[in-house]
């Protein structure tokens, strides 16, 4: 299998500050080169970063938490059909990600932590 990722520079770029923030696009083909057959691809729209740099200080970057617009993968096979979702989730314990992997009917499949 071969993987491309299709992000914008700019996008690649405030990754740092603000991570899951960019959208992103995995195409993921059949062999050893993008001339392969599209099994698979991963997208994710412009989403709010679940945990954005506030300020840097001494120690480093200081990150606040946030929930809203929560980054989310969506998997859909070559002919563009909806195969699933992976959403990072957001609860009372804010600093321990945890993603759900739900079908494409939108029913939790699995979490992880």
């Amino acid at each position: 299998m071969y993987m491309k990722e299709e992000a914008s520079w700019c996008g690649r770029c405030m990754s740092n500050p603000w991570p899951g923030w960019r959208a992103t696009k995995y195409t993921v083909y059949q062999g050893e080169s993008p001339g392969g057959q599209v099994l698979f691809t991963h997208e994710k729209p412009f989403t709010c970063s679940n945990c954005p740099v506030v300020m840097y200080g001494d120690g480093g970057p200081l990150r606040c938490p946030c929930c809203c617009c929560l980054p989310y993968l969506e998997t859909r096979d070559s002919n563009r059909n909806l195969l699933g979702t992976s959403r990072y989730i957001c609860d009372t314990c804010l600093f321990v990600p945890k993603f759900q992997v739900e079908d494409r009917n939108g029913k939790p499949v699995f979490r992880v932590r």
